[in-house]
């Protein structure tokens, strides 16, 4: 399936480019040396990301 284009008012992202894009913010996180115990997300579109990086980074997920 193609991803449609992305307009002025929508961003179309294919589920490959968004997971690569969770792993590149994954490590930027990683690369920060930020130290911290638990993930916090908000449940309006941040739950997939959030659960991605408290498994990346084996840690507690608050919604």
């Amino acid at each position: 399936m193609n991803t449609p284009a992305s307009t002025d008012k929508d961003l179309w992202v294919s589920w490959d480019d968004y997971n690569r894009l969770v792993e590149r913010l994954a490590l930027k996180v990683y690369e920060s040396n930020w130290k911290f115990d638990m993930v916090l997300c908000l449940a309006r579109g941040g739950v997939r990301p959030g659960d991605v990086i408290s498994r990346i980074f084996d840690v507690p997920l608050a919604i």
